[in-house]
């Protein structure tokens, strides 16, 4: 609570969040209220009317209807594998066109007709939280949930790792009590021979 007093800020900072609350409630007043009435009149039950239900059940509704009419259509793709690069066809309902097209690729030359570089940045992958890394685990050395947090829970207390928290990110206040943990790759390698020491334990402690 100390903390969070010495770190007040002046109430204009939040003026956007009251904004955006008040557009909700008017939203609610003016769809919500005004529409289930409307509904509910018109089809003489009540129908509830919401800016953010009604959205989303018309979705599910359009994503049932496109899997309940689904048709099967078989079509083609041609490939076209280079060294290096790898290129493919539109979807070709007619199987004459698409061996057409291979042939006239097969007796052809491909040219580079432009070239485009750009430099990206590429974001740091996240912190493991619990969830992810439990199922990174499994997934790497078939561990069970209880194992990884039993593990993780270990590398913690000997201060080998941070905390499993909720949240992938870390604040700026606690980034310097992290600066020497072992993170993804040397994690992995953690994980493996802790993992074997904790399936020997637990053959240990069943014999």
């Amino acid at each position: 609570m100390k903390e969070g007093f010495s770190r007040l800020k002046n109430g204009e900072a939040y003026d956007a969040l009251f904004a955006s609350a008040l557009c909700r409630a008017k939203a609610d007043w003016l769809i919500g209220i005004n529409a289930t009435r409307l509904f509910s009149v018109l089809y003489n039950h009540t129908l509830n009317v919401g800016r953010v239900q009604t959205p989303t059940l018309k979705m599910l509704v359009d994503r049932d209807a496109a899997i309940t009419t689904f048709k099967k259509e078989k079509y083609y793709h041609v490939r076209l594998v280079l060294s290096g690069a790898e290129a493919a066809s539109e979807k070709l309902s007619d199987r004459s066109e698409a061996d057409k097209l291979k042939a006239a690729c097969e007796v052809s030359k491909a040219v580079c007709a432009s070239l485009v570089k750009e430099k990206k940045t590429a974001a740091p992958p996240k912190l493991f939280d619990l969830t992810s890394l439990q199922r990174e685990a499994n997934r790497l050395f078939g561990y069970t949930a209880k194992q990884t947090l039993d593990l993780a829970q270990s590398l913690y207390e000997k201060r080998l790792t941070y905390l499993s928290e909720n949240g992938q990110r870390i604040s700026d206040r606690r980034h310097g009590r992290y600066g020497g943990v072992h993170y993804h790759a040397a994690l992995r390698e953690i994980f493996f021979y802790g993992g074997r020491l904790y399936a020997g334990a637990c053959k240990g402690a069943e014999q």
